[in-house]
Formats: C-alpha cells, sequence, structure tokens
C-alpha cells in the first residue's frame, strides 16, 4: 500500500497525539472505522451470500490468522506481531459468517491452537510495555475482540467457548481481570477527551462480562473502584464537551446505553446528576458493612424488625431493592437496637444465614427481573447463567398442567425446550442423558420468570418427587425425552399471590425461563431458618451463659458445672463398661469431683486411655458444656464412643432420655453410627432416609414406624381422607378458574355465579323458559356472538363502566351492544376468577392445618419410637426440622461429632429449653464450615472478618471474642496414624503439643518406593477445565498421568487393595481428569461427599472435563486389575476424617505467579497432609507453593530429608539395592516394567515347575503367570497332542474326526473328538419320516427327534374334519393344549373356518404386528448416525456411489422383509374374502340352502361387515406402504440436510413409490366414502395427507431437486408459489379428516388426537417447517379396526 494511501486514512487520538509505527497506524485505523447514529445498512447480494457458509476467500483469510496463532517469535509491527492478529481476528468478526465466528471462539481458548498463549502475553505486553500508547493500542484491539457482539450476543456462540475465554482473562477467581482493566483504565487521561467515551465503553462491556463470569465479584471493593473510576471518566469527558460520536465497535453512540458492570447507563453530554450517580451505585450488589446505628425496617417489603415476621424466600421487593441488606456484625461489643443478648444473638444468626443462602440467588434474579422480555429472549446465555454452578437454564418454559397432590400439594408439569446439546440426539440418547444427569432432582429450589401483564414475574417452585429410580422408570425416560421434556413440580408458596399468578400463566399459556439452582434445596435451608425465628419466640436458651458473648457471663462464669442430673449429692459414674478388666472393679468418676494424679493414672491404666483422651473423657462427663479437640489420627471417635458407653449405663439411673448425637453430614453420621453398633449397643435409631450405611439399615426409623398401633393407624388415615376432601374441593376449583382466566364464557360456568349475584341477568339467559321450552346451544355463547377486534381481553375498563353495563342488562340484555356484551362478561369472569381463588385458598388452608395435623401425629408415633432408644442419629438439617417433636421428647444429653464443621445457625437446633450436657467434639483447626458467600461472610476477607459466619460455634468458643474470654478445650495430643516423619509437617506449623504414639514409630515401609515422603517436583503448567455448568476448575494433565502411573506401580506390588490407596487433589476438575484415567484400569470410587458437592456445582454423572488428552497412552496396555474395592478418589474437602495407608497428592497448581489457590489455607493443608498411615506422595510444582508460609516450611522439611526433586526412587522388593529412579509417567514402563525392576524373575513357575519368562515382579503377578512353552501333557482319554500352552488347562480335546457310526447306525462327520465319549448324546441330522402317536400324523424330521415326548409340536396342517365338514387349515400343535406328557389333558381348539365364517381376527393381528415392525423401524432409525442412515437408504447402491471405496461393513439387506410380507398377508386375505363373496352368491342361487332374505335391511347389514372387511384389508395393505415411505423419509432426516439424495437410485424409487401410492390413495378415499364408512375414509385421508405434506418437506429439504415430468404432480419438486397453495390443500384434506371424526365415540379419540397433532403445523410458515419435526409428530397411524375383548 501506498504511502499517500495511508496518509489519506483517518487518524485516531493516539495517533494525533504523537508519531506512532506504521503497524500501528493500519491497526488503529482498522479497527476503528465506524457508522453513524441511525445509519441502517442495504443488505446486497453479496452481503447475503456472506451470511451463507464462508466462501474460499474467508476460509483463507481465517487459516491465516490461525497459523499466526501459533508464532512464538512475536514482533511489536507486522504479520507476527499481537497488534496483527487481534487486527485480523477483528476483521474476521466483522465478516457475516457464524460459522468463522465459533470457530474462531474456539480456537482462542484452545490449547493446541496457542490461542491462549497469545491471549496472556497480549495481557502481559500491555501491562508492561515500556510505550503506553502501544500499551492502549494493543489494549484497545483487544477489548474490541472479546466484547464483539459476534461473539458475547450471538446466540449460536458456544456458551462452554465464552465462558472459557473469560476465565483465561480471569484467572481464578477474576480478580486478574480486574487488574488488567483498573491498570489500563489509569492510562486513559493521557488520550484525548473525545477517546475517552470510546474506552470506557470498551472497558465497561468487558467489566460486566467478568461480573457475569464470576459473581462474587460483585462483592468485591475492587469492582467497585473500577466502577467509580469509569463513572468519573465519563462525567469528566461529559464536561469537556465532546462533540464527537464515541469510537467503538459500532455498537454505541452518542446517548446510546453504556454499560458500566451490570449497570446501564443513559450517557448525555452533561454531567450525570448526583442523584444518578447515587442510583448508579446502589443498582449494583454492595459489601455490606455494619453500621452500629443501623436499624431493620423499611428497606423493602421483606425487611422486618422481628426476624419471625420475614419470609424465607426473597420477595419481588426485596430483590429489586436498591438499599444494602441489614446485616447485623456478630461483635457483641459493637451497638445494637436489640438491648437483649439473646434476643440479639438469636436475631443475628437468622438475618447472616438467610443473606448466606440467598445473597448470590436475589443477584442473579435482580439481573432478569431487570432486563426487557426482548432481551430476555436473545441476551441470555444459558452458560452465564450457570456460571459457577449457581443456576441451570430451561428455555420457553410452559406450565402445562396445574393439579393437587396429597402430599404436595399444588402441583404443576411444566414444559421447555430439549436441551441444545440433546435436540439432535435420539430419544433414546436424550432420555439416557436424563437418567446419568443430576439436573432437575427432586426437593431441588427452582424459579420460574416471566413476562406476564406488562411487569415481570417470579414464581417459586420445588422439585417434584420421583416414586420410582430414574433408571427405571419409563414414565420419566418418556417424558423427558423429544422436543419438549415435562417435569413435575410443586408450589413452593401456598399463597394467594402465588397461586393466582400459577393459574394465570396455565390459562394464557405464557413462556417463560425455568432457572434451577445449584445445591439450593429448601429442605436443607429452610428447617434452620424456620427453627431460628421460632426460636425468637422462645424465652429462654439452653447454655446461653457459654454462647451469648458478654461482660458480666464472661466474669460470673469461670468454671464450668456438671449437667444437672449429675448434681445429685452422691452421684458417682460408674465406668465399668468402659474398663478393660475382665472383672468389675468398682471404677468410678464424681462429676463434682474430678480425679487428678494417681487416680487419673488408676484411670488411664483401666480404661487403656491415654492421659489426653482420659482428661477429656473427665471433662465430657463432668461438665456441661464441653469442647474437646481431636486432632488428626488422635482418636476423637473412640472418646466419644466411650462416653456414650457411660452415658448409656446410666441411661435408667439418671432417668435420661434418649441421647442423641448430631453430625453435619450424613457421612460421619453413619460412621459414629456403626461404631456405636459394633461396640454392642443395639437399642440405636438412624432417623433421615439419605444413610448410606447397610449396617444402619434395620435401625432406621422409617422401618420402625411400621410397628404403629391400629389407633395411630386410624387417626392418620382420617386426617389424610380429611386432607383429600380438601384437596378435591381445591380441585374442582381449579378448572373454572382457568376457563375464567382463558376467557372462554360458556352458561355452566357463569350460571351460578349469575345466580347468585346478578338474579335478573340470570333469568334473561336460562335456556328453560315459562311454558317449557328449552334454547338449543349454549344461551351465553349465542348472546355475546364475536368477540370483537376492539375488544379484547384485558381491555382498560373502570368500575361506573361496569356498573353502568349491570344495570342496562338487568333491564335487557338484548340492548346491549356487542363489546358491551364481551366487557361485561370479562368483568364477569375476572370477578368469578377471584372469587373462586379465595375459596380455593380457603380449601388451602383447611388442607394445611390438617397437615400440621398429621405431622403432629406423626411426631407423638416418632415420639413414642425413639422414646425407647438409648441413642438417636440424626443430621443437624434433620435436628432443625424436627424440632417441635424434639422439644416434646426433651433431650438432656446431646453429642455433636466434627462440631467445628458445624455452621453456627445449624448449632442453634440444639439449644432447646430441657438440654442439660452438650458435648462437642471437633478440630477447629481443620476444615471450617462452608459458606456460599465467602467474601462477604469468610474469616479470610477483610469485610468477612465483622460476621464471620464460617466461624463454628466450637471454633469461637475454644479461641475467644470480644466481651467473652476462650472457654477451656481438652486437646488430644497423641496421634496413632501418621509416621513420624510426616506427622513433623503439621507438629511445627499447627500442633505443637501434638505426640506420636507407640504405634506409628514402626510402621512398615511402602512397598515399591524408597522412600515414605517424597514430593515429586515437575515444572508443567496447569490448565483451566470447566464443569458442565461452565464452572472454572484447574486441571494438570501431567500430575494426573504421574498419579495413574504410581497407582499402577503400588497395585502391582500385591500388597494393597484398593481401600488402602487414596488420591487426593483440591480441585474437581482435576478430580475428574484422575477418574477418567484410572477408570481404565481400576475400579474408582468417589466419597459421598464429592458426589453430593459435584451434583451441587452442576457437575452430571459421567461428566468429564474437556481438554487436552491425558498423557497417559504410554503406559501398559488397558485392562482393569481385578480388585476387591476400588482405589479412592476425592477432593481434599471430601477426605476429611477419612484415612488410608498410601496417600498420593495432586497438588494441581503450577504458575509463575505461585498462586496456589485453595491450599493457601492452613486448615486445608492441615488435612491434606494427615490422612496417611503408612507413605505419602506429593506430586507438585514446589516453586508454586513456597509463597504460602505453611508450604514454604513442609518443602524444608522433606528437602531435608532428601525426598524431593523431579525424580521419584523406586525400591524393588527382591532386588532393593538396585537403583530405579523415574522422572515422569512413561518411565515406569522401562525402569519397573511389572512392578519390580528389569532383571528377569529368578523363580521358577509354580504349577510347571518352567523358568518364569517375565521381568522381576511381585508374588501377586507371579501366580498370575501363564507358562508360554508348549503343553507336553497327554489325555488318558485320546492320544491327540494338546495344541495349548503350558500354562493353560488341555480341557476337551477338540480335534475333528469323521466318518463314525452312531448308535442309530448312521454316520456322522465333523464331530469333535470327546464327543466320542458319549455318542449317546450326539444328535442325528438325517431326515426320517416318523409317525406322532399324539395326533397320528406322520412328519419327516431329524433322526434324533422324539415325536411320542409331551415337547414334540407337531407342524403339520391339522386338517381335522370341523362341525361344518371343511377341514381345518391350522398348524396341528396349535390346535392342540396340553402338559408335557400327559395325554389326558390335552384339549383341542381349532382355528375358526376361513370359508365359512370369515372373521376379522386376522386383519387384526396383521395390523398389530405393522405396530411392531413399525416401532422397530422407528428404533432402529433414531439409534442410526449418518452412515448407517445412509446405508439404509441407498442400500446396495451406497458400494456403487461410493467413489470406487467399499464401505466398512456391507449395505443392510431385507430392512422391508417384514413389511413385504405384511402385504402379502393382506393380498391373500383380499383373496379369500372375494372367493368367499362368490362363493356366497353361488350358494344363495342353488336350492340346497336357506334362499336370502328378501328384506332389504336385512340384506344391507349381511353386506355391509364384507365390504368394511374388504376395505379394511386395502387399508391396512395401504397402511404397510406408508409405514415404508415414512421409514424412508425418516432416514434422509438422519442423514441430515447437507446430504444430496437427488439422482440416487434409491430417491428415484422413492418418488416412484410415492407417486403410486398416492394414486392408489385416491382410488381407496373414493371407496371408502362411496360405501360410507366414515372411520376408513378418515384413516385413507390421513395416510394420504401425510405423505404428501412429507414428501412436499423433503423436497424443500433437497432444494436442488430437479423435475420430473414422468411424475405425478405431487411429486415434482414445487415452486415457491406453489407450495403454499399445496400445503392450504394438504392441511385442508386434513380438516375435512376431522370433519368425519365421531366427537363423541370413544374409539375415535386417537382419530382425533392425530390431526390436532399435525394442524398445529399450520399456523407455521412453510420456511419454518421442518422435516424432521414433521415426521416425528405424525406418529403412527390410527389403527384401522377397534377390537373390542370378547
Amino acid at each position: 500500500m501506498s504511502k499517500a494511501k495511508n496518509e489519506n486514512r483517518p487518524k485516531t487520538q493516539l495517533q494525533q497525539q504523537t508519531p506512532v509505527t506504521e503497524a500501528q497506524k493500519s491497526l488503529q485505523n482498522r479497527l476503528q472505522v465506524q457508522q453513524p447514529k441511525g445509519y441502517v445498512p442495504q443488505t446486497t447480494p453479496v452481503e447475503m451470500q456472506a451470511a451463507q457458509p464462508p466462501d474460499r476467500r474467508q476460509r483463507a483469510a481465517y487459516n491465516r490468522w490461525k497459523e499466526s496463532l501459533k508464532c512464538r517469535k512475536l514482533r511489536e509491527s507486522g504479520p507476527n506481531s499481537l497488534q496483527h492478529i487481534w487486527a485480523e481476528a477483528y476483521s474476521l468478526l466483522e465478516t457475516l459468517s457464524s460459522v468463522l465466528h465459533v470457530r474462531l471462539l474456539a480456537d482462542l481458548v484452545d490449547g493446541k491452537t496457542g490461542g491462549p498463549f497469545i491471549l496472556s502475553r497480549t495481557i502481559f505486553t500491555s501491562l508492561n510495555h515500556q510505550d503506553w500508547r502501544y500499551r492502549l493500542a494493543l489494549y484497545e484491539a483487544l477489548l474490541k475482540v472479546i466484547t464483539h457482539p459476534a461473539l458475547v450476543a450471538d446466540p449460536t456462540a458456544p456458551s462452554n467457548h465464552l465462558a472459557m475465554l473469560y476465565t483465561l482473562i480471569g484467572e481464578e477467581d477474576g480478580v486478574e481481570g480486574i487488574v488488567w482493566l483498573t491498570t489500563l483504565t489509569g492510562l486513559f487521561d493521557r488520550v484525548q477527551v473525545r477517546q475517552i467515551h470510546s474506552l470506557v465503553h470498551l472497558t465497561a462491556k468487558a467489566f460486566k462480562k467478568l461480573l457475569d463470569r464470576y459473581p462474587p465479584l460483585r462483592y468485591d471493593n475492587r469492582s467497585h473502584a473500577l466502577r467509580d473510576v469509569l463513572h468519573a471518566l465519563l462525567g469528566a469527558g461529559a464536561a469537556h464537551g465532546s462533540k464527537l460520536p464515541p469510537k467503538t465497535d459500532g455498537t454505541t453512540t452518542r446517548g446510546t446505553p453504556a454499560p458500566v458492570g451490570n449497570i446501564t447507563t443513559n450517557y448525555s453530554p452533561q454531567a450525570p446528576t448526583e442523584a444518578k450517580q447515587i442510583y448508579l451505585r446502589a443498582n449494583q450488589p454492595q459489601l455490606v458493612i455494619p453500621s452500629p446505628g443501623a436499624k431493620p425496617g423499611g428497606r423493602h417489603d421483606n425487611d422486618r424488625l422481628a426476624i419471625a415476621d420475614i419470609q424465607i424466600l426473597p420477595t419481588y421487593g426485596e430483590i429489586m431493592s436498591q438499599q444494602p441488606e441489614y446485616l447485623p456484625t456478630t461483635d457483641f461489643t459493637q451497638e445494637s437496637f436489640l438491648k437483649d443478648a439473646r434476643a440479639r444473638y438469636v436475631d443475628t444468626l437468622f438475618r447472616l444465614y438467610r443473606h448466606n443462602t440467598f445473597s448470590t440467588v436475589k443477584d442473579f434474579l435482580r439481573q432478569q427481573l431487570a432486563s426487557s422480555p426482548a432481551e430476555n429472549r436473545t441476551n441470555t446465555n444459558p452458560s452465564e447463567l450457570g456460571q459457577n454452578g449457581l443456576a441451570h437454564f430451561y428455555n420457553a418454559a410452559v406450565i402445562q398442567k396445574v393439579g393437587v397432590d396429597l402430599d404436595n400439594g399444588i402441583t404443576c408439569a411444566i414444559s421447555f425446550l430439549q436441551l441444545p446439546h440433546l435436540r439432535n440426539l435420539s430419544r433414546t440418547h436424550q432420555a439416557k442423558w436424563w437418567v446419568e444427569s443430576a439436573r432437575l432432582q427432586p426437593g431441588k429450589l427452582l424459579v420460574m420468570v416471566v413476562s406476564h401483564r406488562g411487569r415481570r414475574r417470579l414464581l417459586y417452585l420445588i422439585g417434584g418427587d420421583e416414586y420410582e429410580e430414574r433408571h427405571l422408570s419409563k414414565w420419566f425416560k418418556e417424558r423427558m425425552s423429544g422436543n419438549r421434556p415435562t417435569v413435575f413440580v410443586k408450589l413452593a408458596r401456598e399463597t394467594e399471590e402465588d397461586m393466582t399468578l400459577l393459574n394465570e400463566l396455565h390459562a394464557a399459556q405464557v413462556q417463560g425461563h425455568l432457572f434451577e439452582f445449584c445445591g439450593l434445596i429448601p429442605q436443607a435451608y429452610g428447617p434452620t431458618l424456620t427453627n431460628i425465628q421460632r426460636m425468637s419466640k422462645d424465652t429462654d436458651l439452653a447454655f446461653r451463659q457459654w454462647i451469648i458473648p458478654t461482660s458480666k457471663t464472661a466474669k460470673q462464669h469461670s468454671t464450668v458445672p456438671p449437667p444437672a442430673y449429675a448434681r445429685k449429692q452422691g452421684f458417682a459414674y460408674r465406668l465399668d463398661s468402659i474398663s478393660q478388666e475382665k472383672q468389675p472393679i468398682g471404677l468410678k468418676l464424681d462429676p463434682n469431683k474430678p480425679p487428678k494424679g494417681k487416680d487419673m493414672t488408676a484411670l488411664q491404666k483401666a480404661t487403656g486411655l491415654n492421659a489426653s483422651q482420659a482428661q477429656a473423657l473427665v471433662a465430657a462427663l463432668s461438665q456441661e458444656f464441653v469442647q474437646i479437640q481431636g486432632p488428626p489420627g488422635t482418636g476423637k471417635t473412640y472418646v466419644g464412643l466411650q462416653i456414650v458407653k457411660v452415658l448409656v449405663e446410666h441411661k435408667t439411673t439418671c432417668q435420661l432420655p434418649p441421647i442423641f448425637i448430631v453430625c453435619e453430614t450424613n457421612h460421619a453420621l453413619d460412621q459414629f453410627g456403626e461404631h456405636i453398633v459394633e461396640a454392642g449397643i443395639k437399642n440405636v435409631i438412624r432417623v433421615g432416609s439419605r444413610s448410606k450405611s447397610k449396617m444402619l439399615e434395620k435401625f432406621n426409623l422409617s422401618l420402625k414406624r411400621r410397628k404403629t398401633t391400629k389407633g395411630e393407624k386410624k387417626a392418620k388415615r382420617e386426617v389424610r381422607a380429611g386432607i383429600g376432601q380438601a384437596l378435591s374441593r381445591v380441585k374442582s376449583c381449579l378448572g373454572p378458574i382457568h376457563q375464567a382466566m382463558a376467557g372462554r364464557p360458556g352458561w355452566p360456568l357463569l350460571k351460578g355465579f349469575l345466580l347468585e349475584n346478578y338474579p335478573r341477568i340470570y333469568s334473561q339467559l336460562k335456556p328453560d323458559d315459562a311454558e317449557g321450552f328449552t334454547l338449543v346451544g349454549d344461551p351465553v355463547v349465542n348472546w355475546l356472538g364475536q368477540r370483537p377486534a376492539q375488544s379484547a381481553k384485558g381491555s382498560q375498563t373502570n368500575a361506573s363502566d361496569h356498573s353502568r353495563l349491570i344495570v342496562k342488562a338487568e333491564t335487557n340484555i338484548l340492548s346491549l351492544a356487542v363489546g358491551e356484551r364481551w366487557t361485561l362478561v370479562d368483568h364477569w369472569l375476572d370477578q368469578l376468577a377471584r372469587n373462586l381463588t379465595q375459596s380455593l385458598m380457603g380449601h388451602l388452608h383447611n388442607a394445611q392445618i390438617l397437615r400440621q395435623h398429621l405431622a403432629g401425629l406423626r411426631a407423638d408415633i416418632d415420639c413414642r419410637l425413639l422414646g425407647g432408644a438409648d441413642i438417636v442419629l440424626m443430621t443437624t438439617s434433620r435436628l432443625a426440622a424436627d424440632n417441635e417433636m424434639l422439644r416434646k421428647l426433651k433431650p438432656k444429653v446431646i453429642i455433636c461429632e466434627e462440631a467445628a464443621e458445624v455452621m453456627e445457625p445449624r448449632m442453634m437446633a440444639a439449644f432447646i429449653p430441657g438440654v442439660e450436657h452438650l458435648i462437642q467434639i471437633g478440630d477447629h483447626q481443620q476444615l471450617r464450615p462452608l459458606v456460599q458467600n465467602s467474601l462477604q461472610f469468610s474469616m479470610e476477607t477483610t469485610v468477612g472478618k465483622h460476621y464471620q459466619l464460617d466461624r463454628s460455634l466450637f471454633e469461637r468458643r475454644v479461641t475467644g471474642e470480644p466481651g467473652m474470654k476462650p472457654l477451656a478445650v481438652i486437646q488430644l495430643n497423641e496421634q496413632q496414624r501418621m509416621p513420624p516423619e510426616i506427622s513433623a509437617l503439621i507438629r511445627i506449623n499447627v500442633y505443637k503439643d501434638l505426640q506420636d504414639g507407640s504405634r506409628v514409630k514402626n510402621r512398615p515401609m511402602v512397598v515399591g518406593l524408597r522412600d515414605r515422603l517424597f514430593w515429586w517436583d515437575h515444572g508443567y503448567e496447569e490448565d483451566i477445565g470447566l464443569n458442565a455448568a461452565q464452572g472454572m476448575s484447574y486441571i494438570n494433565s501431567m500430575e494426573v498421568a504421574m498419579a495413574t502411573a504410581l497407582v499402577r506401580h503400588l497395585v502391582r506390588q500385591g500388597v494393597y487393595e484398593g481401600k488402602d490407596i487414596a488420591i487426593l487433589t483440591p480441585y474437581a476438575g482435576q478430580l475428574l481428569k484422575l477418574q477418567a484415567a484410572l477408570d481404565e484400569y481400576f475400579e474408582v470410587v468417589l466419597s459421598e461427599r464429592d458426589e453430593e458437592r459435584l451434583a451441587a456445582q452442576g457437575f452430571d454423572k459421567k461428566n468429564q472435563v474437556g481438554d487436552s488428552e491425558i498423557q497417559t497412552q504410554t503406559l501398559l496396555p488397558s485392562g482393569k486389575m481385578q480388585m476387591k474395592d476400588g482405589i479412592r478418589l476425592a477432593t481434599v474437602d471430601g477426605f476429611q476424617g477419612e484415612q488410608a495407608k498410601v496417600i498420593i497428592i495432586s497438588l494441581v497448581r503450577s504458575n509463575k505467579k505461585s498462586k496456589v489457590g485453595f491450599l493457601r489455607l492452613k486448615n486445608r493443608i492441615n488435612v491434606l497432609l494427615s490422612r496417611v498411615q503408612h507413605g505419602m506422595y506429593l506430586i507438585g510444582n514446589a516453586a508454586t507453593f513456597p509463597a504460602v508460609d505453611m508450604w514454604k516450611d513442609v518443602y524444608r522439611q522433606i528437602s531435608a530429608r532428601k525426598a524431593a526433586g523431579p525424580s521419584i526412587p523406586l525400591c524393588c522388593p527382591r532386588h532393593p539395592k538396585t537403583p530405579i529412579h523415574c522422572t515422569s509417567p512413561e518411565d515406569f514402563v522401562h525402569v519397573s516394567p511389572e512392578g519390580g525392576c528389569t532383571l528377569a524373575c529368578a523363580d521358577r513357575l509354580p504349577v510347571c515347575g518352567h523358568p518364569c519368562p517375565n521381568k522381576c515382579h511381585s508374588e501377586m503377578l507371579h501366580k498370575a503367570v501363564i507358562c508360554p512353552k508348549p503343553c507336553s501333557r497327554v489325555r488318558e482319554t485320546c492320544r491327540h497332542a494338546c495344541p495349548k500352552v503350558c500354562g493353560r488347562e488341555c480341557g476337551k480335546c477338540m480335534v475333528i474326526v469323521n466318518d463314525i457310526e452312531l448308535p442309530c447306525g448312521h454316520t456322522k462327520d465333523k464331530l469333535l473328538c470327546f464327543q466320542l465319549l458319549d455318542l449317546e448324546s450326539v444328535l442325528c441330522r438325517v431326515k426320517v419320516d416318523k409317525q406322532a402317536p399324539a395326533c397320528g400324523h406322520t412328519v419327516t424330521v431329524d433322526c434324533s427327534t422324539d415325536v411320542s415326548s409331551g415337547k414334540f409340536l407337531c407342524e403339520a396342517r391339522c386338517n381335522a374334519l370341523l362341525p361344518c365338514n371343511h377341514k381345518c387349515q391350522g398348524t396341528c400343535w396349535l390346535c392342540r393344549h396340553g402338559s408335557d406328557d400327559q395325554e389326558e389333558c390335552v384339549t383341542v381348539e381349532h382355528k375358526t373356518c376361513e370359508i365359512c365364517q370369515p372373521s376379522t381376527w386376522g386383519l387384526g393381528d396383521i395390523e398389530r404386528m405393522l405396530a411392531f415392525v413399525d416401532g422397530q423401524l422407528r428404533q432402529s432409525a433414531d439409534d442410526a448416525d449418518v452412515a448407517t442412515a445412509k446405508q439404509h437408504f441407498l442400500g446396495t447402491e451406497l458400494a456403487a456411489d461410493n467413489h470406487g471405496e467399499l464401505p466398512e461393513r456391507p449395505p443392510p439387506q431385507g430392512r422391508y422383509e417384514s413389511c413385504n410380507k405384511l402385504l402379502a398377508l393382506c393380498q391373500q386375505t383380499q383373496e379369500r374374502m372375494m372367493a368367499h363373496d362368490s362363493l356366497t352368491e353361488a350358494m344363495n342361487g342353488l336350492s340346497l340352502g336357506p334362499k336370502a332374505s328378501s328384506n332389504p335391511q336385512a340384506q344391507k347389514t349381511s353386506v355391509v361387515p364384507a365390504q368394511l372387511k374388504l376395505l379394511g384389508a386395502r387399508l391396512i395393505e395401504h397402511k404397510v406402504q406408508e409405514a415404508i415411505l415414512r421409514d424412508k423419509f425418516r432416514l434422509s432426516v438422519q442423514m441430515g440436510e447437507d446430504q444430496n439424495l437427488f439422482g440416487t437410485g434409491a430417491d428415484r424409487q422413492l418418488q416412484s413409490d410415492v407417486a403410486s401410492f398416492l394414486q392408489t390413495g385416491i382410488v381407496l378415499l373414493g371407496d371408502c366414502s362411496k360405501a360410507k364408512l366414515p372411520r376408513l375414509a378418515f384413516i385413507a385421508t390421513i395416510l394420504y395427507a401425510r405423505v404428501a405434506l412429507m414428501v412436499l418437506l423433503y423436497h424443500q429439504s433437497q432444494s436442488d431437486h430437479g423435475p420430473d415430468a414422468a411424475l405425478d404432480d405431487e411429486m415434482r419438486a414445487p415452486s415457491e408459489k406453489e407450495v403454499a397453495k399445496r400445503l392450504e390443500r394438504i392441511f385442508g384434506m386434513f380438516g375435512t379428516a376431522q370433519g368425519l371424526c365421531d366427537e363423541a365415540s370413544e374409539e375415535d379419540a386417537d382419530l382425533r388426537r392425530c390431526v390436532q397433532e399435525v394442524l398445529r403445523f399450520r399456523k407455521k410458515r412453510v420456511e419454518n417447517l421442518e422435516l424432521k419435526e414433521v415426521v416425528e409428530a405424525v406418529g403412527e397411524a390410527p389403527v384401522v379396526f377397534v377390537l373390542k375383548k370378547r
């Protein structure tokens, strides 16, 4: 390009300010070409062509750009510069080819193409280059690509690629992206004012996408700072009076909205007003910091002073509120509007727990409710909705049905569009995906968002119950497959507002969006919140002096007294139940005088407890509020078990109700419960249905409930009957409500309403007059007439108009104009709907009262059952849910295991009146409670320190807080799990007083490895993976390969079972990568907690992370090793409380920024390093982790032992001095191919004694070796040599022998040698004639066939003489029925004579067989891929048309063989019927039989059935032909529209068959109509019209089809003008068929449904009709004969 041309280009502001390079000029000029506001481009033929798939020139440009991504020697200018790469990307996005958009986006995030490298290099350069102009130019070029509408707004762009793009920018938590935007924004003040708007707008768009990708960023102060800077820059630009339109990417001009974050601002030349700035700041979620003077109330409709008045689910006003939420601090030294400490404590925990549960949900719903309906349809990207596992998205949701259920109340069925990635799958594969998916599980919270009556509305729903496992439920598979799956849900809130909205949406069939919130289950959070509301009304709180921080309690209570039941004078615990002595020694413990010195020593000796365990036991029994800290491996569960034994021993003495044992998770509860049962305590009840313990199954409360008394059963039955009656009244109201809301008036609907409210109008409309005449038709419909267009339902009218019309109608209803009539009736319908809704709510209220009564009855039954138990096991959620029942039971002792994992609001359920003893066992230095909103409530964040919701009650009381000193804690300090060198890792950093027990000092070394502890160091960088909901997770493929190789090496030692080895990793993405790699060789077991969390985060079963291939293909050949138990695989959080002999840890993180991620927390590091018994092996980049102090010390200790490096040393158990080192996963194959070393195995094989041919290996593998030498053994039965190898059993001799004489005298060839040992069992196949004794028939059968056996089936024709003197034409064995070998039990039942009495049963059988064959064809076509469908369609023609290449498999033959047989049967039936008619005519002309009746009516009745049968046979034959054609159309759909079938032999045959079919159909239709057989005429019409419609759409899909003069008009490819006319004619035929159908006939119901299904396509334009959906919709043809049971 010449210099003059370059100079003539418009210059950017950066270029005008200072000289830059030519490359920068070219880049900036290309990126900033804009169109003026209001410019509407005219679509030219060239541009229309660009909308098609890209042409050769575009593909060439795209390929050049893709190659440039692989460049690693980048320059500052020229073709291989970053600027050039992004400029070319922008140029490609400016083309109209959406195909290129999709490919470009995929390449930007694909590591194989180099896109992520270019992206990260661009961000790094824009942050660190010396020239600020170059930095801004590069920044602007990148932003224009990543915010281009073709990527962010195109609904065809893959959602996971877009999420990945912004994940690469934001990295782990999005902060890196915010820092990048903020840093570059700081350079904006250096450019001219006219360009600030453009840069700010691009930055704001990227900022918004980052916030969408990382919702927690909305609570980050850095996000708010960036937002404020952008607004300030906008204001500064306006103040300087910029007059030029902003130069952006063409999507924003002067006066258009400029989004900042998730805010849309209407930018104008004037500076933003103060009010607008306040609005903009409030529109984004705020980090709420508690204010001392704050007080709840008035912020929105759900902001109440008393927490008992707050609705659990967020209201519409609460969601849309712009004011910061009132969140009180947990620092009780700060001021509060509540002066009572107990009330403040309860109020604080309720508000914090509720906000933690719903804050992200409210932010998400605020965006959905704030958007316009159009935006919500076009811009809602499912990937954005599901980021970080927040929600799943279901489009075009419609409430199909509303009903009632005895257990669930108001229920409804909601259908929605099939998920995009499932739409092209067969129904079978769709159903399989849903069965394996964790989507739409029962109990999950769902929200339906719709636009209704001019405003956005929301409706809370809960996933309905599934009464059968998904994989067993045929009904579930049917309703979830197809174009519109259906889910059954129940109404979350049975309020009048929600009930009215539900009915309106159903009546109007309003479409909306259905959102499923992952991991948000009302049954999990609801009971806790409801219980705290209940506690707010109590006047007292158990243990308040120990849990509520006040200065008075801190001074008054320095020591904790014994529990109230143990304070009696002279009381002492008997400890013989935990003594190790064989005889009782009278060991006792006085809770008022705890033992010391010698007494403690004696206690330790008698019980076998160590010093700290004995101290914990004494404290637990002598203090009413006690906390026991158990570091890893110190036996806290064992101590808890001893405490339980002692308390159970004193249950009667102390009059103790059941002892409640509570855990946060079902897994921990099951583990503790199993220990209790194993200890001999059998009177245990496990409460809850989610227990997975086989041992505790028989102790579950659900089994105990079966033992109810007759009185209890009767009371429950009566209450349930009352509920059923109330709900039946509710159901009776629903139908009229829906009819009224839908605006369908009628006399049955309005009769009662008018009689009650407007009797004068009623008397004028009633159909019966005084003289006894009845008006024909519906009087209301007759009076109304056709609704005028200007009188649409919902039009605005006032009350005075209604009153005037009522007065006028009461005088004379005929005096009202048509429009007035409809206005008045609409008013009646609205009033009727309101009245019925109020009545419905009354019935619902009655049902709710009865449900509460039923719940009370069940609670009484549970009280009776639990009252007799010694131990009751339940989770904290169940403790809150059954709190009313617990109050009746009045427990005195509650033991909480893993108490440090329990969030304090959930722990409050234990503080009920009457509890005297609370024992908490846990470790606050391991994992803390998990909070949803970590930025707001985690102790690790600045804001979270004000609330500390992730701090358990256990930790709070151990560490202390303002206003309350720490409470004494008993710490167990002797660990019996980890070897000393491993326990030292946590002793130095976490537990200073932790000691090693005697058992761990002599732990065996790990077999196959040189060291017990090793860190394999590598430099392979981490990758990023996405889960099913597009949440980010880090992965490291090299670590996956290394961990897999190491596990295989350990298993080959033959020492370890699957349960002995565990692999831990901090990230869910890496967990799934490891599962995929290990599953190739072993059975893999995930922990229960990980499975639950994966499902909550949006992962589906067997859902793998899609990224680069796992580097394990160089390992030994695949084949799963047989092990008793599976290899355990878990995340760090999912493995707390577990242990294993060998632990392999994949640390995952490996980056130059030393970002450690999840493993930066000391609590999580502590859990990770403390799970092992024998040996631990860390796999990770050591250079990444020293940024964390604990990791720095851990690596220091390991490296000091020379147990860290890039090569892991192995050890051969048989040759321990042989040095073996592995630096990569591939090395295991070479240096330790079979788990040993490379030396030859020195042992002989145990069976044969030959030398072992393999390399050194374990005894287990040695026993499995098969000797490869030839077998030298000789059989005793013959002299043939054994052809097998030595290591295989010889087995039977398989040598073939010939000319062997059988016992029957015949000879036989090709017998196997071993068969000579028993010639009696050899079957002789020589054909001979034998007479069957049972029937006397002579049959030709095999010589070995025993015709005298009762199992023999005679295939001869029966030929028995029937009563009509004709011979039976049936088969002998079908006419004779009897049991085996019991001739006296044989019954004979001959077939009806076809000559004398032709019947329709043969036609019915043919039609039923047709339905079966048609189903097989449909299933085969649906399951076929493109290649298979092409083979089915083209048949033998495929081999000739395959360009000289033979197909992979021969084309299938005889696909329609069954159909051809059915056609032959139909023709034979017709021949028999016509022969019978001729015979009847001849017989009637003879004098031998009775003459035909002269009665015309009698003649008519005898002729019509014959015509019916004959035409029915012809019609069934027609149906068979139609099934073949429909199958061919279905195959063409499966092949796809890009398959050009025109001109093939199969295509010509199809055209000929269709032409013949349509001609035959016309004749058949005429014959059926002439015979006045409406059902047959109806079916003939259906068949004709369906084939005509399908062939028309077939031509539309084959656009290159050329006309053929030899074809029928229907088969010629229609022109565009003919399409509409032909479609109208076809749909007209369906309409005619609908008129032939008998509306009152139940038999014709299938016909009506068939027509209605097809006629719904009449409203669509032809270009919107697809052959696939029509073929799917037409389904089966209705049956010809509706056979009744005899």
